[in-house]
């Protein structure tokens, strides 16, 4: 799980380069010939240092792009408040057993930007509710929970 998001990632930066570069060729604002550029890309030193950023990043970005956060609360009682968060988050439910929850991103443009990484799972912790999935889904959906539990 964790080389194949890093994977993903890397393919994700590698496709944002060449967009930019596309753009840059489109618009007629690229200084340099296109087999130049190659050249430049692989086989300088700052070629190699922007290829071993992008792979450095890809490693890390399983690290600090997902998250596992506990909210206090009884799992049974919060179901239908844990339900109606993700929904409002844009999220649908996509498996459910009695003690997980599993959801995914209702739009297929937003699983795509996602990466198809967008399975958050809401789950039975001891006496408390996990949460884990995408780092900024999750922090969201816990915000939002404990304050319906801290609400109720």
């Amino acid at each position: 799980m964790y080389i194949r998001r890093a994977a993903k990632y890397f393919v994700r930066l590698c496709v944002i380069y060449a967009v930019l570069l596309a753009v840059l060729y489109a618009t007629d604002n690229a200084s340099v010939p296109l087999p130049e550029l190659s050249r430049a890309m692989f086989g300088t030193w700052r070629g190699a240092v922007l290829a071993g950023v992008s792979v450095v990043l890809s490693l890390a970005y399983p690290r600090f792009g997902f998250a596992d956060c506990r909210v206090e609360g009884d799992f049974d009682a919060s179901r239908d408040a844990a339900a109606e968060v993700m929904t409002a988050l844009g999220m649908r439910a996509v498996g459910e057993t009695s003690d997980c929850m599993t959801f995914r991103a209702v739009s297929p443009l937003r699983r795509l930007r996602l990466l198809y990484d967008d399975e958050v799972r809401v789950s039975r912790c001891g006496g408390s509710i996990r949460i884990e999935g995408l780092r900024r889904v999750v922090l969201r959906a816990a915000s939002h929970l404990e304050a319906r539990i801290c609400g109720e």
